[in-house]
């Protein structure tokens, strides 16, 4: 099955990583999409940086979750490299945005609950 999200294909690139470190290899992953840069007069070969951003998001917080399964005691860290400046603050400001979003209806929902 090929995954049609960036949560879905974290999901199984993080399996697929821990699949193939089982044998005691660490837990230090250094992973390189190598994504060719953005270009729109590329058409349909293009792909979104923000969606790709947010696939390395969720590989890392798969990755780390799953490392602190594994070992309770440690503490994980993730960082993501983009090209530039500008695809970070559109990155940053997307991303922010819908994290915003998120807590707005959270609050939302918890207050109609509180209602009820």
């Amino acid at each position: 099955q090929v995954p049609t999200t960036a949560t879905s294909a974290a999901e199984e690139a993080s399996l697929s990583i821990l699949a193939a470190t089982k044998d005691g290899l660490g837990n230090m992953y250094f992973i390189d999409l190598f994504l060719p840069q953005y270009d729109i007069a590329q058409g349909e070969n293009t792909y979104d940086e923000i969606d790709a951003v947010e696939y390395c998001v969720f590989l890392s917080q798969y990755l780390l979750q799953q490392q602190e399964e594994d070992d309770a005691s440690s503490s994980g860290k993730a960082v993501v490299y983009v090209k530039d400046q500008i695809s970070l603050r559109r990155t940053t400001r997307v991303l922010d945005n819908r994290e915003m979003k998120q807590l707005r209806e959270e609050i939302r929902q918890k207050k109609k609950e509180e209602e009820e």
